[in-house]
């Protein structure tokens, strides 16, 4: 399971570092740059998020209703 999840934080970080998103964006974002090869559930997706927030990687931003992550 720890594989998956580096998996996904590496393309969380690629994803984030062409732009800002929320969590929701992220999982389609994934979804179609598979090809719908890879459906990335909010199970996976948020843990990767917040484990990239205690490490310092990610930032939220605080201004919007919906929680955007941007690179730190």
């Amino acid at each position: 399971m720890r594989r998956r999840r580096g998996f996904v934080q590496l393309a969380i970080l690629h994803l984030l570092k062409e732009e800002s998103m929320h969590g929701y964006q992220i999982m389609k974002e994934l979804e179609e740059r598979s090809g719908g090869a890879y459906s990335a559930s909010a199970g996976t997706v948020y843990p990767a998020l917040q484990e990239l927030l205690d490490r310092g990687l990610i930032e939220p931003d605080g201004e919007s209703d919906k929680k955007v992550y941007s690179l730190t």
